[in-house]
């Protein structure tokens, strides 16, 4: 039996090495050992010793890429991705210190000039290193045995020598912390989560949200305020059913030209030239409303437990009473009652009246002097 030369997925043959392939050197050739890129590859047979490949790599912290000559079928081991960060990290850094030797030496020998400073003292050379964040910062401080200028601040800071001393070279390592993620907020879920039994008014039932509907005569009484709070949780659709159609046409209120045509209406449904004797036949009637509230919701001023009561509107339409609603309660309230419906006719009566807002006691004023 014999075994397959085809190199596994961690490894090429030589004649396999693509421009950007990251390999380990392991020194067979005479190269250095270690990580390297591959930066060109050129196939060759000098017609003694079989196929062979010209391979120019570059180690870590090279100045000048490397030419090597191996044969083709020479297995080489790839690196993973985090060896290649590794080693690009690496290489870095021994570049920064490459470029750092040198020009130490040119300032040794004297070769390049120095900052002066100011009435014979001699000013420091500075160098900054912006990081990218505050763990950052930290770490620079521990590897130097230094102290973190405004530790607990937005902007952290630490000077070399640093502790009192004083250098000839400045070093400074610098980063700003950054604002901590703001937290998503919780999605309320809507669902059954219990309910209570007793007496006529004792029932209850709580959905996950933590709305509480009490003061029922019966659990299914409770269990169908629930149901109806899980398929619409906001209100919306059950506060908007339609209103009485007299109301609805009887109160589209005219808009006026500010002082320009005194009296005159301009509404788009209306002939222009509307006076408002002409458009107003008596005033509308004023519109009525229940809100109830549930378990959990208090009156926004005393913190009263608002449980099994409820409030009443009064304004000129159904806007305007959910407007007042929002004004004083916010969403802190449960359905919206219309009079007269089997929905107020059952349930209206079972509470008790906490609050009654009544709009209609400031008449309107025409803006046109009419």
């Amino acid at each position: 039996m014999t075994s397959s030369t085809v190199p596994d997925r961690k490894t090429k043959r030589a004649g396999e090495l693509e421009r950007g392939d990251w390999i380990d050197l392991d020194g067979t050739g005479g190269e250095a050992c270690g990580p390297a890129v591959v930066r060109y590859t050129e196939s060759f047979n000098n017609g003694y010793d079989g196929a062979r490949v010209l391979i120019v790599v570059e180690g870590s912290g090279d100045l000048e890429p490397t030419p090597v000559r191996w044969g083709a079928a020479k297995p080489l081991r790839l690196l993973t991705a985090e060896e290649i960060e590794k080693a690009k990290a690496d290489d870095r850094r021994s570049r920064i210190a490459v470029q750092l030797e040198q020009l130490a030496a040119l300032v040794r020998q004297g070769r390049v000039p120095l900052p002066s400073g100011t009435s014979g003292r001699p000013r420091s050379l500075d160098i900054d290193f912006h990081l990218d964040s505050a763990e950052e910062v930290e770490q620079a401080a521990a590897a130097l045995d230094v102290q973190v200028a405004n530790p607990f601040g937005k902007y952290l800071c630490v000077d070399w020598p640093g502790n009192g001393r004083h250098g000839e070279v400045a070093a400074s390592w610098s980063s700003y912390r950054k604002d901590p993620e703001p937290k998503p907020e919780p999605v309320a879920e809507h669902y059954h989560l219990s309910g209570q039994t007793g007496g006529p008014g004792e029932c209850a039932a709580e959905c996950a949200c933590g709305l509480t509907f009490s003061g029922f005569d019966t659990l299914a009484e409770a269990v169908a305020q629930v149901d109806r709070h899980i398929a619409d949780p906001t209100g919306a659709a059950y506060q908007r059913e339609a209103e009485d159609a007299e109301l609805v046409i009887g109160r589209i209120p005219p808009r006026f030209e500010d002082g320009r045509n005194p009296g005159v209406a301009v509404d788009e449904p209306f002939r222009s030239g509307t006076t408002c004797e002409e458009l107003s036949d008596g005033p509308a009637e004023p519109v009525v409303r229940y809100f109830s509230f549930g378990g959990g919701h208090t009156d926004p001023v005393t913190g009263e437990p608002l449980s099994g009561k409820y409030a009443t509107v009064v304004a000129r339409d159904a806007e305007a009473c959910r407007d007042a609603m929002i004004a004083k309660y916010g969403k802190a309230w449960s359905f919206e009652y219309i009079p007269g419906t089997p929905q107020a006719v059952e349930w209206i009566p079972r509470w008790t009246e906490h609050d009654r807002i009544d709009l209609t006691a400031v008449e309107p004023t025409c803006p046109g002097g009419c």
